[in-house]
């Protein structure tokens, strides 16, 4: 696994993450 595959993995869990954590705080906003 080269440098540049590993840090594209870790750039598209962080923006899995983010995601996440967008969808809950709509979630919570929606909800309260």
């Amino acid at each position: 696994m080269t440098s540049k595959q590993r840090s594209e993995e870790s750039g598209l869990s962080l923006v899995e993450a983010m995601v996440s954590i967008a969808v809950l705080s709509i979630a919570a906003l929606a909800i309260g």
